[in-house]
């Protein structure tokens, strides 16, 4: 190996040769070994790069001296290293010293001195010495010379190391960053970072890198633990001995935990000790609880007894509340699931389209990498059926590289960044999909386990996630629902964002229906006002069909061809995009070929001129309609063969919603279809293709809406066989938050309360739908049917099933009372206010305690706002 050929961090080579021997020294665990760890530092190091701590208190210590030749080396810096290391280190059995070069040469002018190795031993013998005189017990000096580091970096657990260090194999920052830029590029109409509002799930990939503001609030916690439990002052010396006893307990205990605060560093290779930090927090708390049950049993009975005062008891009783409410506040905190992908190092993010899951990884990929992270992201649609990692290194410029080895070099590239290396792949159900991640997903997230820098990200869209990740993943992962903007703080930035930004006025009803909680659609909706000059949103917007076709218009208004404002290009662009879904349609495939999608834009606007050096699909793409993503090319095509970009949507669920209503031209009876035409391709069995889970909802929003009959009951065979399939059940109450305000039948109904007999917490599709209002599911059909049962009747259906409401920010419920208390203005229409009173004043009927306090307090601000209400 030629070390004059390492690559230099920003601080030259000598930084780079002390980060690989760190990185080589802590391959190289010891027997007995308890912890790495590395000293930060230039010349402040104390003669020594890293250690090892083994399990009887001594170290191994590891010194790195960058000199390409035996008689360069400078002996007095290494005499100078050794006599800091065993100051500083005294518990030193193992000092290596690692030089590369080796040595054989001799020193001296004309190479008249000594041999390399008879310097070694020289000096060897003289820090021998040393440590005899200072009374440390003998350490073992070991050098590390060319020859030993390089037949460490032969060995092919190392290969990628040795790649990486030597530029063999490029992940630079301007390589990580550049890749980044690229994939963010692609997400195209996905990711607009102008636009980017902060939610909530972006706080888990602040504890997946370690971030610094993580790591604050961890050290916090634990110095407020240390400071309040501190009971001495209540022993006196007449103290009983059980009080004495409790105390001591109480803060022995919580000491063991206070002593963990070091333990959770931001290196990016160390595992946090979580799962024994929560086992001391829980016998803090145990000995918290029985000192606090004590001094209630001691408390005076009256005031002859005398031996402890009430205030005495009452102030003790009070310290303890505080301990036990910082102790659980920390327990909560590591056992909750951001801690446990932490651990696993490993996380799905899942949610409906247009949540922004696309969004949130391309946001988090270019902050991570501004950060210093070394950060690689995917896309789905990139990927098709050949194997991942021979696909992965293509895309990232790499050519083939064997996934091991580029793990060992991001890894590698992570130890050196001292941060943790991220993996983000958007998407997965979309290109390949389950044909690729059946098989691939489980050996992936294993392979990216085995290296404790790197942690891995994915995507999936919901309705996609059963066919997609395997069954034994899902058991064993943690899984994260995006669903966009949920909680009423995120509604306010998204207010101010989207909105406020282009002079648009906020909604005066409550952020319940799916159109304003939807990032896709809300955002959307604002770019198609502020396009068409709007400055508040149409009454009555509601439903997939209402806001996909404003949107459509709108862009089709403002094209930027020169007939901006007009209707001139409305009708051709609507034909032009109905035509390319209906070849999809016709093709049985989620995209068009790039040629066909030309042509078929050129023959609907035929009666338009192009504009200079453009198509009208070109006009179309940059208007971002569309996307042009990699053919999902199978491994028996022949790779020399040209390939051309396909064409797809840029927003999954308007394809969905297109190509269902080109399926449906022309059907009159959607159960003959399922049963054995147009229709039927859908259907595996008793379940839905996985490929066509978006095409099988906009099927359950779009027949309804058409035909005034359900999907589920065109579905071939009985339907309770249907009803029963999670997805076909899933389709069916996606479609109810999306589906037009004409397409709620009985039979809706009926079909709604068969589901709600087995699964009850889907009473929030009435919560949900309760502010709209002309909507025939709205607060008053709640009232009607609440006010004409007897009350126990009525407790039975409604009273007992809110009490299990979930409470938490961002839930319906949560966001209903939320409005009513925070969000009324003059201006606000009263019938959205009466409905949302009918509904609330129902929930006061709920026996459970916050529910009921919350929605009286809600109802409350909501009289007082219209006293008239």
């Amino acid at each position: 190996m030629d070390y004059s050929k390492i690559i230099g961090k920003d601080d030259g080579q000598r930084l780079s040769f002390e980060e690989l021997v760190c990185q080589l020294a802590r391959r190289d665990r010891p027997e007995s070994a308890k912890e790495f760890r590395r000293i930060e530092g230039s010349g402040g190091d104390g003669g020594i790069e890293s250690y090892w701590l083994l399990q009887d208190g001594s170290e191994i210590g590891y010194q790195a001296k960058y000199y390409l030749r035996s008689r360069e080396v400078d002996w007095g810096k290494i005499d100078e290293s050794v006599e800091q290391a065993l100051k500083s280190h005294p518990e030193l059995k193992q000092y290596v010293i690692a030089i590369p070069c080796d040595l054989t040469d001799r020193s001296g002018a004309l190479g008249a001195g000594k041999k390399g190795w008879e310097h070694w031993n020289t000096h060897k013998l003289a820090w021998e010495a040393l440590c005899a005189q200072s009374g440390i017990p003998t350490v073992e000096f070991v050098p590390w010379t060319a020859s030993d580091l390089t037949d460490k970096l032969l060995h092919p657990t190392a290969e990628g190391l040795r790649r990486f260090w030597f530029g063999e194999l490029e992940m630079s920052g301007q390589w990580f960053h550049k890749n980044v830029e690229l994939a963010v590029k692609s997400l195209d109409e996905r990711y607009h970072p102008e636009d980017h509002v902060e939610v909530g799930i972006e706080s888990l990939f602040k504890v997946l890198l370690r971030d610094e503001e993580v790591i604050t609030e961890l050290k916090s916690a634990f110095f407020t633990i240390a400071k309040t439990a501190r009971f001495n002052h209540f022993i006196k010396n007449d103290s009983d001995a059980s009080l004495i006893a409790g105390i001591q307990r109480v803060e022995q205990e919580a000491s063991k935990v206070a002593a963990f605060g070091r333990r959770f560093g931001s290196d990016s290779w160390g595992a946090w000790p979580i799962v024994d930090c929560v086992a001391a927090l829980s016998d803090a708390s145990n000995s918290v609880h029985e000192l606090k049950a004590w001094a209630w049993q001691n408390m005076p009975k009256s005031e002859s007894r005398r031996e402890y005062s009430s205030s005495d008891m009452n102030y003790l009783s009070h310290k303890l509340d505080e301990l036990s409410n910082a102790l659980y506040g920390l327990s909560s905190k590591l056992e909750g699931k951001f801690y446990s992908a932490e651990q696993n190092r490993f996380a799905l993010l899942t949610g409906k389209a247009g949540t922004g899951k696309s969004h949130t990884l391309g946001s988090v990929a270019q902050k991570a990498i501004s950060d210093g992270h070394p950060v690689v992201l995917l896309l789905g649609q990139q990927l098709g059926f050949q194997g991942f990692w021979r696909q992965a290194t293509e895309i990232l410029g790499l050519g083939t590289v064997e996934p091991e080895i580029f793990l060992q070099a991001m890894s590698s590239a992570a130890e050196a960044a001292q941060k943790r290396g991220l993996i983000l792949i958007d998407a997965i159900n979309e290109g390949a999909g389950a044909q690729l991640w059946r098989n691939e997903l489980p050996a992936l997230i294993a392979r990216v386990n085995a290296y404790e820098n790197l942690v891995l990200v994915v995507t999936c869209r919901t309705e996609y996630t059963p066919y997609v990740v395997p069954p034994k993943v899902m058991e064993t992962t943690v899984a994260f629902s995006i669903r966009g903007f949920v909680t009423n703080e995120e509604q306010s930035r998204a207010a101010k964002i989207y909105l406020h930004k282009r002079g648009i006025s906020q909604p005066d009803t409550p952020w319940l229906s799916a159109e304003f909680v939807n990032p896709l659609f809300l955002r959307s909706a604002c770019v198609a006002l502020a396009r068409d000059g709007c400055k508040q949103f149409p009454k009555g917007l509601h439903g997939t069909k209402q806001v996909f076709a404003f949107y459509i218009r709108s862009v089709a208004r403002n094209l930027g061809v020169g007939r901006d404002g007009s209707e001139d290009l409305v009708a051709p662009t609507t034909a032009a995009i109905s035509a390319i879904a209906r070849s999809m349609a016709t093709e049985r495939r989620d995209y068009v070929v790039l040629a066909d999608a030309v042509r078929i834009s050129a023959e609907v606007f035929s009666n338009f001129s192009s504009p200079p050096s453009k198509t009208w699909f070109d006009v179309l793409q940059k208007n971002g309609i569309f996307r042009l993503d990699p053919p999902p090319r199978r491994l028996e095509i022949d790779p020399f063969a040209p390939v051309e970009d396909i064409v797809r949507f840029s927003f999954q669920r308007l394809q969905d919603h297109l190509m269902a209503d080109a399926l449906l031209k022309g059907v009159t009876d959607p159960e003959l279809e399922l049963e054995n035409g147009v229709l039927s391709f859908i259907l595996d069995g008793d379940r839905f293709k996985w490929e066509w889970a978006g095409l099988a909802e906009a099927l359950s929003i779009q027949i309804p809406e058409r035909f005034g009959s359900e999907l589920l009951d065109a579905l071939p065979r009985d339907i309770d066989i249907w009803i029963n399939e999670d997805s076909v059940r899933g389709a069916f109450l996606e479609s109810l938050r999306w589906r037009g305000a004409n397409a709620f039948t009985e039979r809706t109904w009926q079909i709604y309360q068969a589901i709600l007999d087995v699964d009850d917490s889907q009473l929030y599709v009435l919560i949900e739908l309760c502010a709209n209002v002309d909507h025939p599911w709205n607060a008053e059909l709640l009232h009607d049917i609440l006010i004409n049962k007897m009350m126990p009747e009525r407790d039975a259906s409604w009273t007992v099933k809110i009490n299990d409401f979930d409470m938490a920010d961002g839930s319906t419920i949560r966001r209903l009372l939320d409005w009513c208390l925070t969000s009324q203005t003059e201006k606000t229409d009263r019938h959205v206010q009466l409905l949302c009173g009918l509904a609330v004043t129902w929930l006061t009927a709920s026996s459970h305690r916050e529910i009921r306090d919350k929605a009286t307090k809600a109802l409350s601000a909501l009289l007082f706002s219209k006293v008239k209400l």
